[in-house]
């Protein structure tokens, strides 16, 4: 299995010690605290009259694995090809899932790196979730909550819950209760279910706190 470093990756090098990345994770949280307080959340939910974050759209992205339809097959070869973020993120997930074309890991992972250098948050969540579950790279905590935090300062709900997981976890060489509590609170008021459940868990230990 070949395995390729991410841009974000290549900019700290390989050489950082495990303290060095708890550092590194630590004040990325704290600035985080901060920039959430200004940032306005980049428009990711753009694909022609789509909308590739609403179940309608994923349904039928996932109709591709059932049935032919190579109108919407061509419409998002077509994005990806004019560079759209959108686009190369969704014919990341048609690869990575193998909907409508042959499944190819390394394919849709060069495709989530493009999208993610467009600022699309779906792909930054994606490679996120490649790391945790070891598909196509080296399984890497530390990795995945990073890729989920870029995409959960865009307000990308997933990687809100699934930064959550991992804080409140300590998945990534970092525990930290209050910044689960955080980023589940960001997902829940977008309404995520899991997240809704994770407040309610985990807000009374804060008060105490």
């Amino acid at each position: 299995m070949l395995i390729r470093h991410s841009f974000f990756q290549d900019s700290y090098g390989d050489t950082l010690n495990v303290g060095q990345h708890v550092f590194i994770i630590f004040g990325l949280s704290l600035y985080i605290y901060i920039l959430l307080l200004f940032f306005r959340p980049l428009e990711t939910c753009a694909f022609s009259e789509q909308n590739p974050c609403s179940p309608d759209f994923q349904n039928a992205l996932i109709q591709l694995d059932h049935q032919k339809n190579p109108a919407l097959l061509l419409k998002i070869k077509q994005s990806a090809a004019t560079g759209n973020g959108v686009g190369l993120s969704c014919l990341g997930e048609l690869y990575l899932n193998g909907w409508g074309v042959k499944g190819d890991e390394e394919t849709a992972w060069e495709l989530f790196q493009q999208a993610a250098q467009k600022g699309n948050a779906a792909a930054m969540h994606r490679i996120g979730t490649m790391y945790e579950l070891g598909t196509y790279v080296r399984k890497d905590y530390h990795w995945a909550l990073l890729w989920y935090l870029r995409s959960a300062i865009r307000g990308y709900t997933d990687a809100q819950t699934d930064a959550g997981i991992l804080y409140e976890d300590g998945l990534g060489g970092y525990k930290d209760a209050v910044a689960a509590l955080f980023w589940y609170k960001k997902a829940a008021a977008q309404g995520d279910p899991f997240a809704i459940e994770a407040v309610q868990r985990l807000q009374p230990q804060k008060i105490e706190d």
